[in-house]
């Protein structure tokens, strides 16, 4: 296997620490906050236009990040990959079979597609080439959990997400 790396986290440990504890002021986050990481595929695509005035745009690269599970996609800065290896136990990797590796570039070509002609609004014919597929670029997150609460926190832009966990022992349904 190939030594994975993730996006740059733009929220360290601290500033994770502190948005959970202003979120929850009653839990102790000390003890569970631990880096995660969410799987998405990288699509790179060459603007191909040799005629017209798209010419101008000719070779520049389009990147494109895919959720795999979701099929959403969304055009985006280049990569700014970790110098650190990604610790495999936070991940896990599933390769992508030939079909949905398919699937998911089509749909990073229709975002790309989309986004360059809301851009640049071009009436001219442009195509774009394939250039590469990174099966995983691993997007970081801050997780957190206590007994009745769950946390997940956006490594990047620090939103965040909170869930209450069931109580243990008690059925939605009730038996007589």
């Amino acid at each position: 296997m190939t030594q994975q790396k993730a996006i740059k986290a733009s929220v360290t440990y601290h500033e994770a620490l502190e948005l959970a504890q202003k979120v929850f002021p009653e839990k102790d986050w000390t003890r569970t906050l631990e880096p995660s990481y969410y799987r998405l595929t990288g699509v790179v695509f060459r603007v191909s236009s040799p005629k017209g005035p798209s010419r101008r745009l000719n070779g520049q690269l389009i990147r494109v990040l895919v959720d795999p599970r979701t099929r959403r996609a969304w055009t985006s800065d280049d990569w700014n990959l970790s110098s650190e290896p990604v610790d495999s136990d936070l991940v896990r990797e599933e390769p992508l079979d030939d079909l949905e590796r398919q699937q998911l570039v089509k749909i990073a070509q229709e975002a790309a597609y989309i986004q360059f002609l809301k851009h640049y609004r071009l009436a001219a014919s442009f195509e774009f080439l394939l250039e590469h597929v990174q099966e995983a670029v691993w997007k970081p997150n801050w997780y957190a959990e206590t007994r009745s609460h769950r946390l997940l926190i956006d490594g990047i832009t620090g939103r965040y997400a909170t869930a209450t966990k069931p109580t243990a022992g008690v059925s939605p349904i009730s038996v007589p």
